[in-house]
């Protein structure tokens, strides 16, 4: 009898060991990752680049890491008030110089916890851009290698990681393109799953971009 209760208690507790481990994994996973940008001090005036911005439902935002205190501790980010930046021509230009958040791997929200990469691991990856309202001319640093309807592939090669979709934006678009498009111009994917998806007979989908 006692072996068995003690059996039991042995599973219980091996049950909340492995609960506690998957909970604190769990919450590492939602920690937003994000890579901070500077203001160059020898400047005579701060500005930092234009896709350091975010965009959702209630406009544009801007992001600084600093320090959480009391029970939000860890590296927050906060945003910056709107009367502390400006909208550029080819930059962001600010009152205060220091370190901005520049591309986050989730959505962010004042407040949130995250976790700065600076050591960033490069590797191949595929993207896939869907353009809404059309594919535009690109001029940007990178050529798809396939098309369908409204959507590119991109094979890249030696890229950051982990993905960012600002990032993977301001790779296939330059800074000033993005800057005259509206936050929904079109969006980036690392996976082709929602792109087959999308397609009835996806082997029929892609055709070369160079093909005659």
């Amino acid at each position: 009898m006692k072996r068995r209760v003690l059996c039991i208690f042995v599973l219980i507790l091996w049950g909340l060991v492995f609960c506690t481990m998957l909970s604190v994994r769990i919450e590492q996973l939602m920690i937003p990752e994000v890579v901070l940008t500077q203001a160059d001090e020898s400047e005579p005036s701060p500005h930092i680049a234009l896709d350091s911005l975010f965009f959702d439902d209630t406009g544009m935002h801007l992001y600084r890491p600093r320090e959480g205190t009391g029970w939000e501790t860890g590296t927050r980010i906060y945003e910056e008030e709107i009367n502390n930046y400006s909208v550029g021509e080819n930059q962001l230009d600010l009152k205060f110089f220091g370190s901005y958040v520049r591309y986050a791997s989730k959505p962010l929200r004042s407040g949130d916890e995250i976790s700065i990469k600076s050591d960033l691991e490069n590797r191949d990856d595929t993207w896939l851009a869907i353009f809404p309202e059309g594919i535009p001319q690109l001029s940007g640093a990178l050529t798809p290698t396939a098309e369908a309807e409204n959507a590119l592939l991109f094979n890249v090669t030696d890229t950051p990681q982990p993905f960012m979709a600002d990032r993977a934006k301001s790779t296939i678009l330059p800074v000033t393109e993005l800057a005259n498009k509206t936050p929904a111009a079109f969006t980036v994917f690392q996976t082709l799953k929602a792109f087959f998806r999308s397609c009835r007979f996806w082997p029929h989908c892609f055709r070369s971009r160079f093909s005659s």
